[in-house]
């Protein structure tokens, strides 16, 4: 069966390649007699992770297929070379450069192949391929886009690929945010070097827990929102003030305009409840007048308190109120004083009521009708 492998095209303005170099065949005699130093600590250490492992698996079987297309035997992963490219793919991430064969403890080809366990024979013949530098926009991040850089590549690297007399392989990719840089290593021997032990992906890091809403700031009392209204004031506030008074038993005209009558509702309920008695409705005026009426004053001429000389309170400010309303001419002050009588009764001689100047549901009931 025909092998065959997926081609991807990669804008060659993208990326830049080693020449020539990359894909040249070095001759690294004589090793078994070279006395070489031990090798610093890190100088082929490191691992792949599992997801640059089995990427460059995908990348390594992909040119195997090529190679098949091409009547050439598959290559064999090989321990020393697989350590090789993945130092080398490590490398280049930290240099930003996947061009030069040169790593960054200043080693070329040969000598790293030999630190990674590459080494020991009479002769050997090796090459190496490296990707990518991005110079402009996109990235090569998959394994056929590597592929395809190097199979298109008109510096050696496809013939690299191809070359019938290289065995064995490694193949090594490591990425940062931008692009993945891979390496291939060829070599004609084999070596008794274990493959890599792959390093568990790194965890993705968790997402941010959400910082806490601010607890909102309590919404202030709404006595504090309103403003402060005094006599001459018009507008929705006045008539606010106004419809407040009149659940609180202060007959007053809801018209947005704070004249005299309403500065001595104001003026009454202040009295009646204990406040400042100035006329200005502030931040300690509302919050009375927004409280819950008390059980005077509101409802029906039957559920309010009767009244009789010597009371005083909010009742007796909406009776007053009600009083000068129908023309009986008497001081809005909360006080059921003797010309508040005197008013009452001579109400109560005109509606035909008992003349007692007490007043009870029958004279609340007349005051509260229409006049």
């Amino acid at each position: 069966m025909t092998a065959t492998t997926t081609r991807t095209t990669i804008p060659q303005t993208l990326l830049r390649l080693a020449g020539a170099a990359l894909a040249a065949v070095g001759l690294f005699a004589g090793l078994a007699g070279l006395a070489r130093p031990a090798a610093a600590a890190g100088d082929c250490g490191g691992a792949p992770t599992q997801q640059d492992a089995a990427q460059a698996a995908q990348l390594l079987g992909q040119i195997n297929a090529y190679r098949q297309q091409n009547g050439v035997a598959a290559l064999t992963a090989d321990g020393a070379l697989s350590k090789a490219a993945g130092w080398m793919a490590r490398d280049m991430v930290g240099r930003k450069d996947g061009v030069g064969h040169t790593d960054a403890l200043g080693r070329g080809i040969g000598p790293r192949l030999a630190d990674c366990g590459y080494t020991g024979f009479a002769a050997v013949s090796f090459k190496e391929n490296v990707c990518c530098t991005v110079t402009g926009t996109g990235s090569v991040k998959t394994p056929e886009q590597a592929f395809e850089a190097w199979r298109t590549s008109t510096a050696g690297h496809n013939e690299a690929m191809l070359d019938a007399t290289m065995k064995f392989a490694g193949v090594g990719r490591s990425c940062d945010a931008q692009t993945c840089y891979w390496a291939l290593d060829l070599g004609t021997q084999a070596t008794n070097v274990p493959m890599p032990t792959p390093t568990p992906d790194p965890a993705p890091a968790p997402n941010p827990a959400p910082a806490p809403a601010p607890n909102p700031a309590p919404n202030p009392a709404p006595a504090q929102t309103r403003p402060v209204l005094r006599q001459g004031a018009e507008g929705a506030a006045v008539s606010e003030l106004q419809t407040l008074l009149s659940k609180h038993g202060y007959a007053v005209s809801v018209d947005g305009d704070f004249g005299p009558q309403t500065d001595a509702a104001v003026r009454a309920f202040q009295r009646a409840t204990g406040l400042t008695v100035d006329g200005a409705v502030g931040p300690q005026t509302w919050a009375a007048l927004l409280a819950a009426p008390a059980g005077t004053g509101g409802g029906t001429a039957t559920s309010r308190p009767e009244l009789a000389l010597g009371a005083q309170g909010p009742a007796v400010v909406e009776l007053q109120t009600l009083l000068n309303q129908r023309g009986y001419d008497v001081a809005v002050d909360g006080d059921f004083g003797p010309q508040t009588r005197a008013a009452v009764t001579a109400f109560q001689r005109a509606k035909g009521l008992a003349v007692d100047g007490i007043v009870g549901p029958q004279t609340w009931g007349a005051l509260l009708a229409a006049s």
